[in-house]
């Protein structure tokens, strides 16, 4: 929700800039059309990296996994393949 509220006010900066004539208005625009960019841009790129992201937990059967391997570690036998 955030990064199209973020695209929204981009894009108003950029319209203030072309509509205005007041060098104060256009360098507020243009400010704000620089910095609605970047962050736009980041928060795009950070909804695409979480949407693909592996989740942080371990479920169950990765747990028992991991307790077996390492019990094979100890006990100093090869790991089963």
């Amino acid at each position: 929700m955030t990064r199209w509220i973020l695209l929204l006010l981009t894009l108003s900066s950029i319209l203030l800039v072309i509509l205005t004539s007041s060098p104060s208005w256009m360098t507020v625009g243009i400010a704000g059309a620089l910095f609605g960019l970047v962050a736009t841009v980041l928060a795009f790129a950070q909804a695409r990296i979480g949407a693909s992201a592996r989740g942080e937990e371990l479920n169950d059967f990765e747990i028992q996994q991991l307790q077996q391997a390492m019990r094979q570690r100890k006990s100093g036998d090869p790991p089963a393949s």
